[in-house]
């Protein structure tokens, strides 16, 4: 890629070969926002669509080429359902069931309805799998 450099004379132009740094941070940046992407079980293309970037820039951005702005940064968190703090700086809780929990926050009251719904019948699957094994419940 070849980038122009305008000098301090006036119609002074001389081109300047451009080499993209990866700085640490954004390299680290991108490994989260891959992991996370993965995570929501979303190839690059459809994560770019639904945050409404290239698919090559989402690319540039996991591999730490690019960084994020601030708007395609909270665009991302949202699709996800992951923290700002996390993508930026990786912090999260220790316990998975409050990452869990801090993702289905984020979800609407009826989608939220879906999910108990789901993991009630896996509960009522893992009893009936339990009494069909004679396992006794860790929970007596």
């Amino acid at each position: 890629m070849t980038v122009l450099y305008y000098g301090t004379h006036l119609n002074y132009k001389s081109e300047v070969s451009f080499v993209a740094v990866k700085k640490d941070e954004n390299i680290r940046i991108g490994a989260r926002v891959k992991r996370a992407r993965e995570a929501a079980g979303l190839t690059q293309e459809r994560l770019a669509e639904l945050i409404d970037v290239t698919a090559q820039y989402l690319s540039g951005v996991e591999r730490g080429a690019v960084g994020l702005s601030v708007p395609v940064l909270l665009r991302l968190c949202s699709i996800l359902l992951v923290s700002c703090d996390y993508i930026l700086i990786g912090e999260t809780t220790s316990s998975d069931v409050t990452g869990v929990a801090e993702r289905l926050s984020k979800l609407p009251p009826e989608h939220i309805r879906n999910v108990e719904e789901i993991l009630n019948r896996y509960i009522e699957g893992m009893a009936i799998s339990r009494l069909g094994t004679g396992e006794q419940s860790t929970e007596e």
